[in-house]
C-alpha cells in the first residue's frame, strides 16, 4: 500500500519551517486535496505569491519527486519550471526556493546549484527563467509555474503574448500523471489573456481547473489597514487593480472595456451605407502578433459610431 504523502501545509510548517498565512494555506491545501491540475490564483499585490510558488516548487521537487520520475525513462531529468516577469524577478523566486531546499531535512538532496537552477540527486531540476517565447522549451516539465503572468513583458518593455508561452509549455507536462500548472498574478487589463483564463476557469467546466480570487488584506494580514486606506485614497483605480485584484480597463483607455466588448461582432460583414465615409484603425498594442481592428463612422448627428471591433 502506497503511503499518503505529507500535505503541503504540513510540509511548509515542519520541513521548511515556514508559516503560511491562513488563506495561503487554504489555497495550497485545496490544490492538492482536490486534485487541481491547473490552478489560477488571482491575488492582490503583496499576497505572498512568490513564496507560495516557492513552497509548491520545493514540495513538488521532493515529496512528489518519485511520482514525476516514474513518468520518464530511467536517468532522464524532470523539470520544475518557474517563469517570472524578468531575470531579476526569476532570481528572487529562485532564492526563495533555494532557501527552502537548504533546510536541514532537504539540503542533502542538492547535487548542484547555479543562479538559475538547482539539480537534485534524484534527477529533478528546479529552473527559474525570465519570460520569453523560448523559455523552458525542450524540457520534460512536471510542474509549470507562471509568476505574475499578467505582467510578462519583453526586454523593450512591451507586453508579451503570455498565451504563446503557456501554449508552448503546457504540452511538455502531458506525460506526467501528477502534473501541475500554477498561474499566479495580480490582474492587469480587462480582456487580456489572464482575464480570459480566470473567466474560463470560473465556469467550472473542467473539474481539474480552478480559480481563486482574494484581495491583499485577505491574503496577507501583515499588511496594515492604514497603509491600504492610504493607497486607496491616493489612487482608487490603481488600488482596485493592485490590492483588490480587479480587472481595469486602464485610466488611459478612450472607451470603457465593457463598451468595447459590446461592439464586438462575430461576423465581419456589415450592410452597405451609401454616402458614408468609414475610418479603419489598426492597433498592435497588447495583442502579441495580432492587431486590434476598429471600423467607425460619423452619423448624421455627428456622433462617432463604432461599427466593428475585432482582431
Amino acid at each position: 500500500m502506497t503511503p499518503t504523502p505529507m500535505s503541503i501545509v504540513r510540509f511548509a510548517a515542519d520541513i521548511l519551517d515556514f508559516k503560511l498565512h491562513p488563506k495561503q494555506a487554504d489555497i495550497l491545501d485545496a490544490i492538492y486535496r482536490d486534485g487541481i491540475r491547473t490552478a489560477v490564483l488571482r491575488l492582490g499585490r503583496r499576497s505572498g505569491k512568490g513564496r507560495m510558488m516557492a513552497v509548491i516548487a520545493a514540495y513538488e521537487a521532493t515529496v512528489n519527486a518519485s511520482a514525476h520520475l516514474a513518468a520518464v525513462p530511467h536517468g532522464e531529468q524532470v523539470a520544475i519550471v518557474v517563469i517570472a516577469t524578468s531575470q531579476r524577478q526569476a532570481r528572487v523566486v529562485h532564492r526563495y526556493i533555494a532557501s527552502f531546499l537548504r533546510r536541514p531535512a532537504l539540503a542533502g538532496l542538492i547535487a548542484r546549484e547555479t543562479d538559475d537552477a538547482i539539480e537534485l540527486t534524484s534527477g529533478i531540476v528546479v529552473t527559474t527563467l525570465p519570460c520569453s517565447a523560448a523559455s523552458g522549451r525542450g524540457l520534460g516539465i512536471a510542474v509549470l509555474i507562471l509568476d505574475e503572468a499578467a505582467w510578462f513583458q519583453g526586454i523593450d518593455g512591451s507586453p508579451l503574448d503570455v498565451g504563446e508561452i503557456y501554449r508552448g509549455l503546457v504540452p511538455a507536462t502531458a506525460q506526467f500523471s501528477e502534473r501541475r500548472v500554477v498561474i499566479a498574478s495580480t490582474p492587469r487589463w480587462q480582456g487580456d489573456w489572464f482575464a480570459t483564463l480566470c473567466a474560463r476557469a470560473a465556469t467550472g467546466d473542467d473539474d481539474e481547473t480552478r480559480v481563486w480570487h482574494f484581495t491583499t488584506s485577505e491574503m496577507n494580514p501583515a499588511i496594515s489597514a492604514k497603509f491600504l486606506e492610504a493607497e486607496k485614497a491616493r489612487d482608487p483605480v490603481t488600488y482596485r487593480r493592485e490590492y483588490e485584484a480587479t480587472f481595469e480597463s486602464g485610466i488611459s483607455a478612450a472607451l470603457d472595456a465593457d463598451l468595447v466588448r459590446a461592439a464586438v461582432r462575430n461576423r465581419g460583414d456589415l450592410p452597405p451605407m451609401p454616402d458614408t465615409d468609414f475610418v479603419l484603425c489598426a492597433d498592435p498594442a497588447f495583442t502579441g502578433d495580432r492587431f486590434a481592428l476598429i471600423v467607425g463612422h460619423r452619423d448624421r448627428d455627428e456622433r462617432i459610431v463604432v461599427d466593428l471591433v475585432t482582431a
